[in-house]
């Protein structure tokens, strides 16, 4: 299990930009990993990264049959999946932890539509914001610029 009151960045965001008020989680994904981020006031918080293991994506092949058509070779399709089976888990329990209010995610346009059919409904309906972007790569001071400047699409 991870450990969502431990961080790895922690960084003051600058006056120019606007404060997070409500609070708001920031899941920074690709196929392969999640960046959890925790916006709070001036506060901008990286969590520990949200990988899968081979187990994880293993036990998600079924679940990719019918998507094999889609842009994205089969190793990544069964990545993503995994990943989203994974967070599906995890976002309650970093919202809890964390007292966040808002969720955004950030993707890459690519994966958009299919981490959407891939996750619960009951996880959809938890976010506020989708960012077409692939950030995922990025350093935290250049995530946090880019949502601090808006240029999300």
């Amino acid at each position: 299990m991870l450990n969502f009151y431990r961080t790895k960045t922690a960084m003051r965001i600058s006056a120019q930009y606007p404060a997070f008020t409500p609070s708001t989680l920031f899941i920074i994904t690709n196929h392969a990993i999640a960046r959890p981020f925790v916006a709070n006031d001036r506060e901008f918080v990286e969590l520990p990264t949200i990988t899968t293991t081979p187990e994880e994506k293993l036990a998600v092949h079924a679940l990719v049959a019918p998507f094999d058509q889609t842009d994205l070779d089969l190793p990544e399709l069964i990545a993503l999946a995994a990943l989203c089976q994974k967070l599906a888990q995890l976002i309650p329990q970093i919202q809890s932890h964390q007292a966040c209010t808002n969720i955004a995610v950030a993707l890459p346009n690519i994966n958009r539509n299919l981490f959407f059919a891939l996750i619960p409904e009951e996880f959809k309906l938890t976010i506020n914001n989708t960012i077409t972007k692939n950030l995922a790569s990025m350093e935290a001071a250049h995530i946090l610029r880019i949502i601090g400047e808006g240029k999300l699409n």
